[in-house]
This record gives C-alpha cells, sequence and structure tokens, in this order.
C-alpha cells in the first residue's frame, strides 16, 4: 500500500527540508552514505518515495508520509496519524524520546517532549 502513489498529488507536495533531514539521519546512523550524493529526486526514486505516473513523478504514501509538506498530508492523507510505543522498563520517568526517534519525523518529537 505504501508504494501507491497519492492521487492528485505532485512533486511539489514534497518538502526540501525533509529531505535534508532524511540525509542527516542517514549520515548519523551510518546509512548507505551512496544517498548522500544524490538529489532530492535521485533520493527519492531510489528509496522508492516517488513513482512514475503518466509521465511525472508523483509521491507515494511512503513518500507523503516521510517528506511530504504538512498541508499536502492534510489535503492527501487526512486520516493519517504516526503511532508509537514505549515498553515498560525500556524508558524511565520524564526521559524524551531517543535521538533517532525524535529526528525521524518532527512532528511526532513535538508532539511527545
Amino acid at each position: 500500500m505504501t508504494s501507491m502513489s497519492v492521487p492528485g498529488s505532485t512533486w511539489d507536495d514534497l518538502d526540501t527540508l525533509e529531505f535534508a533531514r532524511l540525509r542527516r539521519l542517514v549520515e548519523e546512523n551510518r546509512g548507505d552514505a551512496a544517498l548522500l550524493e544524490l538529489s532530492d529526486q535521485e533520493v527519492a526514486r531510489a528509496l522508492a518515495l516517488v513513482r512514475m505516473d503518466d509521465g511525472r513523478w508523483t509521491p507515494t504514501l511512503a513518500g507523503m508520509l516521510l517528506i511530504g509538506k504538512e498541508m499536502a498530508l492534510r489535503q492527501y492523507v487526512p486520516a493519517h496519524e504516526v503511532a508509537f510505543q514505549v515498553l515498560r522498563g525500556q524508558a524511565r520517568r520524564g526521559e524524551r524520546l531517543s535521538p533517532l526517534v525524535a529526528s525521524a519525523h518532527p512532528r511526532v518529537a513535538d508532539a511527545t517532549n
């Protein structure tokens, strides 16, 4: 399902700041360094965040959820939500999210810290 394109969405619905955040995550977590050298469009294609539909690159659901602009998310994926679970014994009272979780999606970090 996440590999399906989001009908009506366009490349402009993707956020360049989220591409930068994605590259930072790759770098900080020792991901595939080849991604750091690619353009935004090349990164999106390599990670299947876009697909070719009718001669143009269209965001997939995964792309929209990971790097979509907030207004586009509201318009094209209005029922989206992010959920995570902290298991008992895994975090101490008052402890903040790990840097990886907190930086994975700013809207998650803002809502939980």
